[in-house]
């Protein structure tokens, strides 16, 4: 089929197949647009139920006009290809999203499911039944819409059918007949109702329990009904109840009802209409928001932020997730932060000052594009959906992708190839990538007018949107002059007119503005890097490491009044320049630092009761600390702008020598229990594992222990080596060819396994109550866990003498007398002190323990944020704290 052309419709593609058809993407020429094609295969041309089934299926689809539903646009018959046009629909399905993620964010789930049920409730209303609905046949488009797919099963609520297809849909989830005494009936069958599987007739109550199985997943990360066989899932859904105890124990109780109320195994007990599942859901997503104070005051976000990034993840993404799904309400509204992990080996590409962002949010607020350096090599632009999981490449930056922008109606990315300086371009909406300008371009910014103005590092230049052979020269320094350079042009909205930043000799810089038309400069009196105009009528700038914003007209291209700090000690850091972004709805996108530049990083010794003593200050970031068995030496991690190094701090002797030397990325250090070696995870050619070295420097090889990419937590006293890779705990003996084995392998996330020194217990984090918490059970030996935690917890780590255990709680540590005789059981649990500028935050320990029961800790200036690792920080609705600091501007 693929080049084949049916009518006005050239087959581009295939797209997937289930049981009432082939589906490809193909190209409409008339109209110009993608549409999605289902072809009714030839061996089902001659069945004469089965052509009435397959023309039934396009007369239902065309009376459903719906935005949660895809759209028919024809019923063909061409050249004896019988074959619908419908709506293209982008995205992931619900199944992928699923195999991807596990389960979902409460908040993600029910906004998903909401729609869900606005499509159904729609097709009942037109007396509709789906009758198949199930995560393959739920769409999410880039935008976050969803859109239910495939009623090729479905039937008018009073109509009759008895149909014998069977198929394996692209999702893997069997659409198939099982005989009963009444009949044939079709579906999925983990998603089909009691009555369904006994062949009874059916009404709109049997997709209010397919409804019910999806939400159960999405929630819960597995079916509510499920078997080895097909027989058995169909005794499941007839007999058993679906086990309510999965559920995170944050489900709110109305959903909770929602979903026994869908799954009542009598459909006279059943919910009647769709419409009231809706309804409890509009209400449950409403709640949430009101309730939870964790990131609601303008004023203590920040100071929120300053625990840590994974720390802020963990406290805010409940809350920033719920808030993207609902409708916002009268009055202001609440500045929210959470933060977004870079993959695996990504770090960002080192950049010269003044040469653009790393991070740029669309206009429209709906999708975040950063540039990423990988330690296998090369550059690339990540685009993600703001209300998304994943982030997928930009086609064209493989490998080259630096410095992204969006155009001004958020249609269009454009990046710079950071190996030729060429500008290219993409659609959002799909197309070719297409190069605007062979250049040496460093950054660009899209104007209003549909050009680009864009920096070589030092002169301004001006190229159309659509392309150019090359830039126009719009500004250049003057040679004679101290001024050095033109660079982080950003465009203006409604005026010919971009703001940009010179730099001088010196190596200050002063903000100022260019007219495209005339050519005219106007310095500002700014001092100032980064410029960018909000549209609450302020120019927002950097300034040693922090945001400022002042008053800025845009008819005079003048600002009013003095700056003022809005956002402290959020740059440079790992950084050699500002990278942030925001949309202009308000939300704000950031690149931050692990340490303030101008301040130094101590490494300190802390008793039970908070009191420090300094060991050794440095001027780069450390993390990652490891005491050594005979407690001379520690083990860190030190990052810089290019990379990352295990060092080893001596405290005898004041020195630090550097372990590593060949991977780019190497984090994670834990000393064998002899002390003769360190373990830490590695970034290098050959991929990502785990290596060890010998900790006397005798020998520079690095001798790769597993080449699975994990993280490694503790070193058992008989050599057995504990790791994680972020879901599950692993463990390996020290020895050569030795195999990894599974620790601990459950639906939940575990982190963090912590070995205790009689090697008896491991402790370890674990999200299986929807939060972390640390836990306690005992290592490679039979029996259950014990929760330690009880408000949340990570960074588990044991007292020397074996009956403590250690963990934080944000910027709290906390310590937890564990008792093993007659049973495993947590005695006592007691906050010790609260140390926001102590850098940690990762579920790992970021902290050691000493043999008399003191901490070692790194810290940083008091009152500057710290985060660790490599990250970006998101911020909802932070114009509601801009117009608040500078209440200048527009109103």
């Amino acid at each position: 089929m693929i080049g084949k052309t049916l009518g006005q419709y050239e087959i581009l593609e295939p797209l997937g197949a289930g049981g009432m058809g082939e589906v490809y993407r193909a190209r409409d020429a008339k109209l110009g647009r993608d549409v999605a094609i289902k072809v009714l295969p030839e061996d089902f041309a001659a069945d004469g139920e089965r052509l009435a089934r397959f023309a039934r299926e396009a007369k239902l689809l065309a009376q459903l006009n719906h935005p949660n539903i895809a759209t028919i646009y024809g019923l063909e018959d061409v050249d004896g290809v019988r074959f619908i046009a419908m709506e293209c629909v982008e995205g992931e399905t619900l199944a992928e999203q699923l195999a991807t993620a596990g389960r979902l964010d409460i908040g993600e789930a029910l906004a998903i499911a909401r729609q869900i049920a606005e499509a159904l409730e729609a097709a009942h209303d037109s007396g509709i039944i789906h009758r198949d609905l199930k995560p393959a046949n739920v769409k999410i488009t880039p935008d976050y819409r969803v859109k239910v797919l495939d009623f090729g099963l479905a039937k008018g609520s009073g109509a009759d059918s008895a149909i014998a297809d069977m198929a394996l849909d692209s999702s893997g989830s069997p659409t198939m007949p099982v005989a009963t005494r009444t009949g044939v009936i079709l579906g999925t069958p983990p998603y089909m109702s009691p009555e369904q599987v006994r062949g009874k007739p059916l009404d709109k109550r049997t997709d209010i329990w397919s409804y019910g199985c999806l939400l159960f997943e999405m929630l819960v990360g597995r079916r509510p009904f499920s078997g080895e066989t097909v027989s058995d899932t169909i005794g499941a859904i007839l007999h058993t109840e679906p086990d309510w105890t999965q559920l995170p124990t944050a489900t709110p109780p109305a959903v909770r009802r929602v979903l026994r109320r869908c799954l009542a195994k009598d459909s006279r007990q059943r919910l009647h209409d769709i419409a009231d599942a809706r309804l409890e859901i509009e209400e449950a997503l409403e709640e949430p928001v009101a309730k939870d104070q964790a990131a609601e005051s303008p004023a203590g976000w920040w100071r929120l932020a300053s625990f840590g990034a994974a720390a802020v993840a963990l406290i805010a993404s409940g809350v920033a997730t719920w808030s993207w799904m609902r409708t916002p309400a009268e009055g202001p509204r609440s500045t929210i932060v959470f933060a977004i992990e870079l993959p695996d080996g990504a770090l960002f590409p080192a950049r010269a000052s003044g040469s653009g962002s790393y991070v740029s949010i669309s206009p429209d607020g709906k999708h975040l594009a950063y540039a990423l350096n990988f330690v296998t090599g090369g550059n690339e632009v990540r685009l993600r959906s703001m209300k998304g999981l994943g982030s997928i490449r930009v086609p064209g930056s493989e490998a080259v992708g630096i410095a992204p922008f969006f155009s001004p109606d958020s249609r269009w990315i454009g990046f710079v190839n950071g190996e030729t300086g060429a500008i290219a371009k993409v659609s959002l909406l799909g197309s070719e990538t297409s190069t605007v300008v062979q250049s040496h371009a460093q950054m660009a910014t899209w104007t209003d007018d549909d050009d680009i103005v864009f920096t070589d590092g030092r002169s301004l230049f001006l190229v159309s949107a659509n392309g150019g052979e090359e830039g126009e020269l719009l500004a250049a320094p003057e040679p004679g002059t101290e001024v050095t350079r033109y660079v982080n042009p950003q465009s203006l909205p409604g005026v010919r007119a971009v703001v940009f930043e010179i730099e001088v000799g010196s190596g200050t810089s002063t903000l100022a503005t260019l007219d495209l038309d005339t050519r005219e400069i106007r310095a500002l009196p700014i001092q100032g890097s980064a410029p960018k105009y909000a549209p609450t009528g302020h120019l927002v700038f950097a300034r040693a490491g922090s945001l400022f914003a002042v008053a800025f007209d845009l008819e005079s291209l003048s600002t009013t009044g003095d700056p003022a700090n809005v956002l402290p000690d959020i740059g440079v850091g790992l950084l050699d320049d500002m990278h942030y972004s925001f949309s202009t709805d308000g939300s704000l996108v950031f690149v931050p630092p692990a340490i303030s530049s101008a301040s130094t990083v101590t490494l300190l010794r802390v008793d039970r009761e908070g009191n420090e003593t300094t060991l050794t200050e440095r001027d780069f970031r450390l993390a990652d600390v490891r005491l050594s068995p005979d407690g001379r030496r520690v083990a860190v991690r030190r990052d810089t702008a290019e990379r990352s190094d295990v060092m080893v701090y001596e405290f005898s002797s004041d020195t630090w020598r550097q372990l590593t030397t060949r991977g780019r990325a190497n984090s994670s250090p834990v000393w064998s229990h002899d002390g003769e070696w360190i373990l830490f995870r590695s970034t290098q050619a050959g991929g990502v594992g785990i290596y060890k070295k010998r900790a006397d420097f005798s020998d520079d090889s690095e001798e790769l222990v597993v080449s699975m990419a994990g993280y490694p937590n503790s070193v058992s006293p008989d050599g057995k080596l504990v790791f994680s890779t972020g879901e599950d705990l692993w463990w390996i003996p020290l020895e050569e060819g030795a195999t990894p084995q599974p620790l601990l392998q459950t639906d939940a996330d575990e982190d963090a396994g912590e070995v205790s020194p009689d090697g008896t217990l491991v402790a370890y984090v674990s999200e299986e109550s929807d939060r972390a918490e640390v836990y306690v059970r005992p290592f490679l030996r039979p029996g259950g866990s014990v929760q330690v935690s009880n408000e949340g917890g990570i960074q588990p780590t044991w007292s020397p003498s074996g009956n403590e255990i250690f963990y934080r709680i944000g910027a709290a540590w906390v310590v937890a007398e564990i008792e093993t005789e007659p049973r495993l059981r947590v005695e006592s649990r007691t906050v010790l002190f609260e140390k926001p500028r102590y850098i940690g935050g990762s579920y790992m320990s970021d902290y050691a323990v000493t043999e008399d029961g003191d901490f070692l800790v790194v810290a940083g200036p008091s009152d500057v944020p710290l985060f660790g690792g490599y990250r970006l920080i998101v911020v909802l609705n932070w114009f509601e704290e801009l117009m608040q600091r500078v209440p200048a501007g527009r109103q």
